[in-house]
Formats: C-alpha cells, sequence, structure tokens
C-alpha cells in the first residue's frame, strides 16, 4: 500500500510504501524531517502518520527524541514545530543535533528489530506446536521443569485464564524485604470466566519438601479470587 503527499512546494510529492526497510526509525526520521520543511515548519503528527503510512507510534518515537535534543517542540498534543535558526534554515548546531538524533534513532532501530525477530521467532514455534501430529502429548510435567537450571530457586505461577485476560506487572516497589530482594505484583483482569492460578515452584527448598507432593498431583495449587499475588523475584 502507497500513500502520496504534496507539500509546499509545487509538485514534490513523498511516495511511501509499507515495507520493514520504510518503516525504520532512521529512514522515518528523514521522511518526517522533509515532511515538517515541506510543512513550513508546523506538522499535524495524525497526518504525518497517514501520510508516512506508520503506526502512530513510531511517529512519537522520532518527536520525544527531536524533543529532547530542543529541534522540535510541541504546539499542541498532536502539533509540533520546528526550532528553525533565524535565518530560517538549519544552522551547523542544529545539523549537529540531528545527526546525535538519528544515532540514537539507529540504536533503536536495531533494538526495534532484534525485539520483532524474537516475536516472529515465537509465533513460528507456537505455529509449529499446533501443527505437530503428536499435538495431544504436547505438554510439560512438573519434574520437566524442576529440571530447568535457569527456573532453580524462582517462584512460579500457573496462569489458566480466558481469552481475552489482561495481565499487567508494575514495577517492583519497596526496599526488597528481608531477603534484600525486589518484590513484584501481577494484577489479573478476566473479561469473564474464573481465573486458575496454581503455584508450581515456590523457590523455597524446604517449603517445596512439603508441598511438592500436592503440585506432583496435577499441580493442585488452586488459588480463588486472588487480585494480586507478591512474589519475590
Amino acid at each position: 500500500m502507497t500513500s502520496t503527499r504534496r507539500g509546499g512546494r509545487q509538485g514534490s510529492a513523498v511516495t511511501c510504501t509499507g515495507s520493514r526497510f520504510d518503516s525504520s526509525l532512521h529512514l522515518l526520521t528523514k521522511k518526517f524531517e522533509k515532511l515538517v520543511q515541506e510543512s513550513n515548519g508546523e506538522l499535524d503528527l495524525n497526518q504525518a502518520a497517514e501520510q508516512l503510512n506508520v503506526k502512530k507510534r513510531r511517529i512519537y518515537d522520532i518527536t520525544n527524541v527531536l524533543e529532547g535534543i530542543g529541534v522540535i517542540e510541541k504546539k499542541t498534543k498532536n502539533v509540533i514545530v520546528w526550532k528553525r535558526s533565524k535565518g530560517g534554515g538549519v544552522n551547523s548546531q542544529d545539523a549537529g543535533d540531528l545527526a546525535r538524533a538519528r544515532e540514537e534513532l539507529a540504536d533503536l532501530t536495531a533494538e526495534d528489530q532484534k525485539l520483532d525477530d524474537q516475536i516472529r521467532s515465537l509465533q513460528d514455534s507456537l505455529q509449529s506446536v499446533g501443527l505437530y501430529d503428536g499435538v495431544n502429548y504436547s505438554y510439560i510435567s512438573h519434574d520437566d521443569i524442576k529440571r530447568i537450571p535457569e527456573l532453580q530457586n524462582e517462584t512460579l505461577i500457573g496462569v489458566r485464564a480466558p481469552a481475552g485476560t489482561e495481565l499487567k506487572i508494575p514495577e517492583a516497589q519497596g526496599d526488597g524485604g528481608a531477603r534484600g530482594q525486589e518484590t513484584y505484583q501481577i494484577f489479573l483482569k478476566s473479561p469473564g470466566g474464573a481465573i486458575d492460578c496454581f503455584l508450581v515452584n515456590s523457590g523455597d527448598s524446604s517449603f517445596m519438601a512439603e508441598s511438592e507432593a500436592s503440585v506432583d498431583n496435577n499441580l493442585d495449587w488452586l488459588l480463588e479470587e486472588t487480585p494480586s499475588m507478591d512474589f519475590p523475584r
């Protein structure tokens, strides 16, 4: 899909495609600068997102950096103004600021690409599991979990919830408690139906010695009507 935008200069146009390359923050920054110049220094972010054929959050990635280095400022919530030099052009300081902004955006682009690759890999793995002939045998036992080195001495909680359930994990609060560990909370909100939670591993060997028999019995650690849970990391 393409979109074409004609700016203040007669006959000029910016054509955008939906390819991964065109969606990179580095390239989008250049296109964004051009849009600002063609709009005489004032730009509506909603129109910019539409003309560049990208989600608005990517436009915000650009404006947050440019605003942070003082190149632009917000006139209203969705309108930005380019802070030009008195002569109306871009001076050497502006050019240096833009260069630093592009470097920062390049780092964000690399991180964005890495996250996209990881998401794509997980999606492929999930799809492979769904197509597996022995899908009825696709499960993991409590013993399998206990043998995973990275999960040793960690608190693990299994959750079974209806589709559409929201999960929120606020940042850790407090000084970490008696053990000097950060304490986290998880909040689950279901649009309909019960949320089943069960303890898989407490991260405490003495506690697990007492509870292992119950956990092995179909992980029967059901916590009913629990709005939040605190657990050490």
